[in-house]
């Protein structure tokens, strides 16, 4: 297995909104992420794996699309071969999907869920399997994080996940490890002086004191928000798990 203190010189990722940085604005002319979101961001500045490249010191290499569910990741993968960029010992590959495959879904209907979760983890264990034959060295896969639409069941599906990463990783192979993002979100709004937080319950997009603030002259008001909007995160709480991230990867 390849020793976690390797340089990483690329951060490679395959993913949703979480960690889109611009992808799905180019793709749509502009139409989604639009302002007020920052610069194609679902989010008021940069996303957690813009703040995890930089602290490495590494190239980021994203394909990670808005929307995006877990079977999108085969075609960003084939967006990745189709740039001939090979995978090495140098590359960590970051996977964050999971979401986007139970928006829509009634809670109460627990046999599509249990369905729908257990597609997601097929089709994440189906992405590691041919990424490692793509020559990926080290993994990190990442929890669903809170989502307002699942109230009451914001965790799901990730005990498969992490049921899956450790079967994976059991097998000889690449280092592969979970980032908890489920965790990391709650406890900001758990804990919030433990992070500098202020204001876990409103949507900084609604709040105009907020929402007036640019990344770009500076925030304010806006880092002590947790939430961007109904469903991403503000640009500070990216930072967060970023800087978690970080310690996780040296």
């Amino acid at each position: 297995m390849t020793s976690a203190k390797t340089k990483v010189q690329r951060l490679v990722v395959f993913g949703d909104s979480t960690v889109d940085d611009g992808n799905a604005f180019r793709m749509t002319g502009g139409v989604q992420a639009a302002p007020p979101n920052w610069r194609g961001r679902y989010s008021n500045g940069p996303v957690v794996v813009e703040y995890l490249a930089k602290g490495l010191g590494a190239t980021l290499d994203n394909y990670a699309v808005g929307g995006a569910t877990t079977a999108d990741l085969v075609s960003q993968i084939d967006e990745f071969v189709r740039r001939g960029r090979p995978l090495g010992e140098g590359d960590v590959v970051l996977a964050w999907a999971g979401s986007n495959d139970l928006e829509g879904i009634d809670v109460a209907n627990r046999r599509l869920l249990r369905e729908r979760i257990s597609a997601a983890a097929a089709n994440l264990a189906a992405v590691i399997e041919r990424l490692r034959r793509l020559g990926a060295t080290r993994f990190v896969i990442v929890t669903r994080t809170p989502h307002g639409r699942l109230v009451g069941d914001n965790d799901l599906g990730n005990a498969e996940l992490d049921a899956l990463v450790d079967a994976t990783g059991e097998r000889p192979g690449p280092d592969i490890v979970t980032y908890d993002a489920y965790e990391s979100v709650r406890d900001m709004a758990a804990n919030p002086g433990r992070h500098g937080l202020t204001n876990t319950k409103n949507e900084c997009i609604q709040v105009p004191a907020c929402i007036s603030e640019s990344y770009d002259t500076g925030l304010g008001v806006a880092n002590g928000f947790v939430h961007w909007d109904g469903a991403h995160y503000t640009t500070r709480a990216h930072q967060i798990m970023g800087e978690q991230l970080l310690r996780m990867l040296r």
